[in-house]
């Protein structure tokens, strides 16, 4: 079995590889038409932080410590007067020739708060401190024949003789991080299938156990955090789950070129009211 361990890929080299990642098997869930279509790619400066660009913020600073390196201020002014007009239209094509991010003042804060309260905490601030974590390596693997791939937040390899086991840390931004509330995040956004699917690309490049944990921190002060863990049996229903659509890929690889479909289900399907 061919794997691979990148360490320094950058974030867009990773993700235009076209291995399967997690979020390749999200898309192959809905339909694998889904998986087919080229990614979209947009560069709006203008336009507000979204969830997912904040989140990408938040581990720049926290796994990284990049935020004031990758990221530049936004001014302050309306835009209403020509002189705010002239200074908006200044900040915007530094941003184009600096190839900076954009970020108001209220997200940095926000965003270095978090930090703090990450890397405060008792238990999650020994994670990220203790010097023998890496942020962001690259893993790559064939499963079922198809290239995969996975890019853990943090891991901390662990080489004793009585654990000898990978330790994985996956960061994430929420509302709320309260247990019942996390969980619905889980069961929405198919976390469970994230920790299946690194969990089995870790131990085909490492040859290693490995341990999940979530590191969740709240996007608004007091910025409380939260650590949990899957059990076994839910990491391996989320890996069973993602095998499920990387064999809908296949399958669709595998059929005669003639005759694959790749959309939503060509037949006539009875449908009820919601409970």
């Amino acid at each position: 079995m061919t794997t691979s361990i990148i360490s320094g890929m950058s974030n867009a080299d990773y993700h235009a590889h076209p291995a399967v990642s997690k979020s390749g098997l999200d898309k192959i869930n809905r339909s694998v038409a889904h998986f087919l279509i080229p990614p979209k790619e947009e560069l709006n400066l203008e336009k507000a932080m979204s969830a997912l660009e904040f989140g990408t913020a938040v581990h720049t600073e926290v796994l990284e410590g990049k935020l004031d390196s990758e990221y530049l201020i936004a001014p302050t002014c309306k835009r209403q007067k020509n002189v705010d007009k002239a200074t908006w239209a200044e900040y915007f094509d530094y941003l184009k020739q600096s190839g900076l991010k954009k970020i108001t003042q209220e997200d940095y804060n926000k965003i270095k708060a978090i930090n703090t309260a990450v890397k405060e905490h008792p238990l999650a601030g020994n994670m990220f401190n203790d010097g023998r974590g890496q942020a962001e390596v690259s893993f790559f693997w064939k499963e079922k024949g198809i290239p995969a791939r996975c890019r853990p937040d943090w891991i901390i390899p662990d080489e004793t003789p009585v654990r000898n086991r990978c330790v994985v840390i996956d960061l994430k931004t929420t509302d709320n991080a309260k247990p019942e509330f996390f969980q619905s995040s889980i069961k929405r956004w198919r976390y469970h299938v994230q920790a299946g699917w690194y969990c089995r690309g870790i131990q085909q490049c490492l040859e290693t156990p490995t341990e999940w944990m979530f590191v969740v921190v709240e996007k608004t002060p007091p910025y409380n955090v939260a650590i949990y863990t899957l059990s076994d049996a839910d990491i391996k229903k989320g890996f069973d789950e993602g095998i499920e659509d990387l064999l809908k890929l296949k399958d669709y690889y595998d059929s005669p070129e003639g005759g694959r479909w790749a959309g939503y289900p060509p037949v006539v399907q009875e449908i009820a009211l919601p409970e």
